[in-house]
């Protein structure tokens, strides 16, 4: 039977169309191109920014969702337009980040299951441009070899490729582990929630909560771009 994968290039052996495409990870197109320097080519000197690669992983990777902040909220306002003391925000933050930890690493989970999956079959659809090759002699088209030879080369560099992608996965979680972590600058951080212009204020509102929380995820890559003089961001 044929090899179906949708990724290969067009090849007698092989359909298309048996396994679904990779699904959508902003955690891998946050940081990935970042963390490979970008779109630049191997002939220019730019160099992959950590920093860079921190700051569009919080903001596409790490940010919150409209519903985990709603269920996060809910868990001490039943009535959602009820606005909340800084002890009960405390516990809302708290709450939401236990909510973006478990969905980040049941995510990491599957991405790790797909990774091993995926390089299995690529393996396996290796063997399959080997054979056609084989079988062809010399009659084999340039694209059935050019497959052969890329495909021979992703097998052997799958195991890498995977690691690397797992281990981006793993970005968020351990941010979001360490961001939970980290009580003094997280009181710190409910406690400025409460001055949102530089006036102390009692309660805040859900909307004004999840405005204020959602600042931190949309400007990092500003703040660490800027970065006070601290890094450099990979120049030299």
């Amino acid at each position: 039977r044929p090899v179906e994968v949708p990724w290969a290039p067009a090849h007698p052996g092989i359909s298309r169309g048996a396994c679904p495409p990779p699904r959508s990870h902003l955690a891998l197109r946050a940081v990935c191109g970042l963390a490979m320097g970008g779109s630049a080519s191997t002939t220019t000197k730019q160099r992959p920014s950590l920093i860079q690669g921190l700051g569009a992983s919080i903001r596409d990777a790490m940010r919150p969702t409209r519903q985990q902040m709603a269920l996060a909220w809910q868990s001490q306002a039943r009535d959602e337009g009820r606005p909340l003391g800084l002890e009960e925000v405390r516990m809302v933050m708290s709450t939401l980040m236990d909510i973006q930890i478990k969905e980040a690493v049941d995510e990491a989970n599957k991405v790790k299951s797909d990774m091993a999956r995926q390089q299995a079959q690529m393996e396996k659809v290796c063997r399959n441009y080997r054979a056609e090759v084989a079988a062809q002699g010399s009659e084999v088209s340039m694209d059935t070899l050019d497959g052969a030879l890329a495909l021979a080369m992703g097998t052997a560099t799958a195991p890498v490729m995977a690691g690397m992608m797992a281990g981006y996965m793993d970005i968020p979680v351990t941010c979001l582990t360490a961001m939970k972590a980290d009580e003094e600058l997280m009181a710190k951080r409910v406690q400025l929630l409460f001055r949102p212009r530089g006036q102390v204020v009692d309660t805040l509102s859900r909307e004004e909560f999840e405005k204020l929380y959602l600042d931190f995820f949309d400007n990092a890559p500003r703040i660490l771009g800027d970065g006070g003089g601290y890094f450099d961001g990979g120049s030299d």
